[in-house]
């Protein structure tokens, strides 16, 4: 047999072993029956918050989606607008129509993305300020640039990172095309006077109103119970769920930051409102795996699942080849 024929052996074998985990379910068999009755969901706008996992989490969303039109012949559709089509509010009509929206969009980005606002909702992963902007700042041009300290990237795209992107359309305007001119326009002063006026509570009421928030330190509980949501959000029959499984990001810049010297206590206060709303945003997934039923026997019962396709689908093989045209068919 030739080393050609031999690999495409391989890539089958890896491919239905990235099947059996990627579609595990529980219960009655799965069959277009079951999908008959779905009810259809508002559409989803995914905030992927820079250095938040956000790629991975995209991911599993892509390929829930796959696995949703293909088992349940559901049309939801998936789309990521880019930065550029954030800012300036112009979006294609299949990002107007999808049913998932994500990318590094802000509250209230719907409003453009369709008229009738109420039939969205949101949801967002969250991770440490501190920890997301240094893993920001490890990865961005800046650290190569004349005079671009941390403390200054901090100060110009980092600092009230997630403040703003929950109230950009609440009496803050400009935020530039990086958004520099957003944290230039809001000192620390009127940071004090909005929160006395109700913007910051009007950011956490935004976050208490998110069907759904992960935590990146909490990132495989978090898949698990996003997993969950999802089925139940598009209208899955109880017995059935989907998993979502990743393969872990190959541009984590972990190494780069834990490696730099910094202090942290003297950066911290750059990021003072962002960690109290990061704080609002850990009660709020406290609360939800605290609802979640039998939680410690599905998170190991998803590890095990988990390590099994991330070592069958993201190492010996690249990711595509267990999705593809599409994974779950018989050729």
């Amino acid at each position: 047999m030739s080393a050609a024929g031999l690999l495409s052996i391989l890539q089958l074998l890896f491919l239905r072993a990235c099947i059996k985990a990627a579609s595990q379910q529980t219960g009655d068999s799965f069959t277009n029956h079951n999908c008959q009755q779905l009810i259809p969901a508002p559409r989803m706008v995914y905030l992927h918050f820079q250095k938040a996992a956000g790629t991975t989490v995209e991911n599993g969303l892509k390929r829930f989606i796959a696995d949703l039109s293909v088992r349940c012949g559901s049309k939801v559709g998936f789309d990521r607008p880019s930065g550029s089509n954030y800012r300036s509010s112009t979006f294609s009509q299949s990002q107007r129509n999808a049913g998932i929206v994500a990318g590094h969009g802000y509250w209230g980005c719907h409003k453009e993305l369709n008229t009738t606002s109420s039939s969205y909702v949101y949801t967002a992963f969250f991770r440490n300020p501190l920890t997301r902007a240094l893993s920001h700042f490890a990865r961005s041009s800046c650290k190569a640039k004349k005079n671009c300290s941390i403390q200054r990237f901090l100060r110009l795209h980092a600092r009230n990172y997630y403040y703003n992107r929950l109230v950009y359309n609440d009496n803050l305007v400009g935020g530039g095309e990086y958004g520099e001119n957003l944290q230039n326009i809001v000192p620390k002063s009127i940071i004090r006077r909005n929160k006395e006026g109700k913007l910051l509570d009007l950011a956490k009421k935004r976050i208490d109103s998110m069907p759904f928030v992960g935590l990146v330190e909490e990132f495989d509980s978090s898949m698990l119970m996003f997993g969950r949501f999802l089925s139940q959000y598009f209208g899955l029959p109880d017995s059935i769920h989907f998993n979502l499984f990743y393969c872990r990001s190959q541009n984590s810049f972990i190494s780069t930051y834990k490696r730099m010297n910094y202090d942290r206590i003297g950066l911290e206060r750059y990021l003072w409102l962002d960690h109290e709303i990061f704080e609002f945003a850990k009660q709020k997934f406290a609360s939800q795996k605290k609802a979640f039923k039998a939680f410690e026997k599905a998170l190991e019962e998803y590890k095990t699942n988990q390590k099994q396709y991330d070592s069958a689908c993201c190492h010996a093989v690249r990711e595509r080849w267990c999705f593809s045209d599409p994974p779950w068919s018989e050729h």
